[in-house]
């Protein structure tokens, strides 16, 4: 029998993060683009200074996905910001 796949719902994931346990990225999958892309600007607003967005923020979407990439932002350093760089990510099924 195949496991189910665990995650969070939406909004057990914006209380999460609005109790400050915060992930170095997300990955948002669902069929809805719509709801993607909505908990993904919640994610960004309460996440990421609007300051550091231009330098620290990167979005990855699935059908550009590029592991070497993705790893090379994942392992940068943020510019002009004392946080460490988040990534916001959406997923198309």
């Amino acid at each position: 029998m195949a496991k189910k796949a665990r995650g969070l719902k939406p909004e057990q994931l914006i209380a999460e993060v609005a109790g400050g346990d915060i992930r170095p990225f997300y990955l948002l999958y669902g069929e809805e683009e719509y709801e993607r892309e909505a908990i993904a600007a919640e994610l960004i607003e309460k996440i990421i200074p609007a300051r550091a967005r231009d330098f620290n923020l990167d979005i990855v979407r699935a059908d550009r996905f590029d592991l070497l990439d993705f790893m090379q932002i994942f392992d940068s350093y943020p510019m002009m910001a004392e946080i460490p760089p988040t990534r916001a990510s959406t997923s198309a099924c």
